[in-house]
């Protein structure tokens, strides 16, 4: 006789437990599994789980520049492309993909990338410096900020990072000229407005032209002048404060520049001399004691002397962007240097002097279209 039994309903996961697992999964799966059911599409588009994947996730996976063809074959042949950072240690070779801006590049004019931070870029066209767009790559979704209420000409300086308070990402632009005192605006995506506001008591010293460096919870920024007497300003996005970190002990090194950067998720300082460079490492945020001799890379073999640290591998490896776009893999154990290609070909000082010509990017599912929801952060945050 046929059993006229039923077979058993698969098991259900709680929805919390089915995100802590997608959670661990690349970011191309997420993508695809969004098409699976209208809950698990709510689930990868809510901005808790964006983030929880983000901290997962390695710092940083691709290379981000502007590049161009060599020779230029037309006036808008600059483009903006990721290249993976596994492929240029491993072995040298480019695996790149083009990203495409959503804005028309009239007469050729280049976009110009401002700040990044988890997956979202914020860039602006030269020509349209009051016009800045939010940008996420990877999801294809993006928001064009509306323009500051005052805009004046002059210096301008950016930074973008995560307020994990208010759960909000934060663009910070600064103003500043002669005939003016330094002014410091705030866009906060995710907190129900689409305004900028002022940030009172940003210190009236001239930034360095390089983007803010986001380092636990603060944006970090160089002033300007003679290396000696440079200091790195922070702001606090969680209550937006402003305040100075300290430097290391250079040790006697005449300095003649300073430049400011992010390496393991640690600030990092490159102090340059006459004839070395020194790059150091704030293993602990804010604290003086901590800073850490890295390395030191000698300006004679070879001429290192316009050369920037971008990336520091697992392994120890350092990949380097020297001047004119070309990259370098450094091996402090042994000091040796593997010259891999030149990425970029600039006739274009706009280009060549971006702050983010060369920087770290990973892919992320965060959306600057924000829409919670609401029972997912509640189950992950245990209120």
């Amino acid at each position: 006789m046929a059993s006229t039994e039923r077979p058993h309903a698969p098991p259900s996961l709680p929805m919390e437990v089915i995100g802590e697992i997608l959670e661990r999964l690349p970011v191309k799966h997420l993508l695809r599994l969004r098409c699976v059911c209208k809950s698990w599409k709510a689930l990868v588009s809510d901005p808790g789980f964006a983030k929880n994947q983000v901290r997962r996730s390695p710092t940083a996976t691709r290379l981000i520049a502007n590049t161009t063809t060599r020779p230029p074959l037309c006036d808008n042949a600059v483009s903006l492309r990721a290249f993976r950072l596994r492929s240029l240690f491993n072995d040298g070779t480019f695996v790149a993909s083009e990203l495409n801006p959503p804005l028309p590049n009239p007469r050729g004019k280049p976009h110009q990338i401002v700040a990044s931070c988890d997956g979202i870029i914020c860039f602006r066209v030269l020509e349209n410096p009051n016009f800045l767009v939010l940008w996420n790559p990877t999801i294809a979704k993006f928001k064009a900020l509306p323009p500051l209420a005052e805009h004046t000409l002059g210096d301008m300086r950016f930074g973008f990072g995560y307020d994990s308070s208010s759960r909000t990402y934060k663009l910070v632009w600064v103003l500043s000229s002669r005939r003016r005192q330094t002014q410091a605006n705030v866009f906060a995506l995710g907190n129900g407005t689409d305004t900028w506001t002022t940030i009172r008591g940003f210190p009236s010293s001239h930034l360095y032209r390089d983007s803010g460096k986001f380092v636990s919870g603060s944006l970090n920024w160089l002033t300007s002048g003679a290396s000696s007497s440079r200091v790195i300003v922070s702001l606090d996005l969680r209550n937006e404060s402003c305040g100075e970190v300290p430097q290391p002990d250079y040790g006697g090194v005449v300095l003649v520049n300073l430049t400011l950067c992010v390496l393991r998720d640690c600030l990092s300082l490159q102090a340059f001399s006459h004839t070395f460079v020194d790059v150091w490492l704030m293993r602990e945020y804010g604290s003086k004691e901590s800073w850490s001799h890295l390395f030191r890379l000698s300006f004679q073999v070879p001429n290192f002397k316009n050369t920037k640290v971008l990336f520091i591998c697992e392994d120890g490896q350092v990949l380097l962007l020297h001047r004119f776009g070309r990259l370098i893999v450094y091996n402090p154990v042994n000091a040796t240097f593997k010259i891999i290609k030149d990425i970029a070909y600039c006739e274009s000082s706009q280009i060549g002097r971006s702050p983010y010509y060369g920087s770290g990017w990973t892919t992320s599912v965060v959306s600057v279209v924000w829409q919670f929801f609401v029972w997912y952060i509640i189950a992950v945050s245990g209120h």
